[in-house]
């Protein structure tokens, strides 16, 4: 949706001035801009934003699993990549397990299925699990939280949170970014009141 919005934007710049540039995003962007409620709300008062359950109402397992020192996403969306995940979880008979064979089983004994995973999961840190399934290529990635998401290096280095002018406030800026450069934010909110000559318009004499 961003790439389309930062093309039309460029194509609109290129019928006014001739020139095109290079529009970049990313999913990391996009993911950080769409927190940016929950960013405000953290920047203001210093509460750390509650994860809500995480998982799909169609795949299993697809969902976020708590290990020994913080949460991560795994996303076994296909039976092979359930066979991988079985074999990594110690196992690998679960993959003929006529209750786990295919998604529509999986689903269907989710209630037996999921707490098993849990309680494995919470055996080993993140970071060791991260190893061992990227390993076997199963999609899997830890999940943050606000402050982890912003101190994150990727997110240093777009330079998505921009500084409100004129106050100490920080928001999220936008996930595109043109020739390089992403659009910075120009101005505060106005103040209570500040435009009631303008909307109202000046009094009579």
């Amino acid at each position: 949706m961003w790439a389309t919005i930062g093309t039309l934007a460029a194509l609109l710049q290129r019928q006014h001035t001739g020139r095109g540039c290079v529009v970049d995003t990313s999913l990391l962007e996009t993911g950080l801009a769409w927190l940016t409620g929950h960013f405000a709300a953290y920047r203001v008062s210093g509460e750390v934003p509650q994860r809500h359950r995480t998982g799909s109402n169609r795949v299993v397992p697809f969902q976020g699993f708590e290990t020994r020192n913080g949460p991560l996403i795994v996303a076994a969306g296909n039976d092979r990549l359930f066979a991988k995940l079985a074999q990594e979880l110690g196992h690998p008979e679960w993959a003929g397990d006529p209750r786990f064979q295919t998604n529509a089983e999986r689903f269907a004994h989710k209630d037996v299925l999921l707490p098993e995973i849990e309680a494995i999961m919470l055996t080993r840190t993140k970071g060791e699990w991260l190893d061992r399934l990227e390993q076997a290529g199963i999609p899997c990635a830890p999940i943050h939280t606000m402050p982890e998401a912003l101190a994150h290096e990727q997110t240093v280095a777009t330079g998505i949170v921009q500084a409100v002018p004129g106050t100490d406030l920080e928001l999220m800026g936008l996930p595109i970014s043109f020739d390089g450069g992403r659009p910075a934010l120009r101005r505060a909110p106005p103040a209570l009141g500040e435009h009631d000559g303008e909307i109202k318009g000046a009094p009579s004499s």
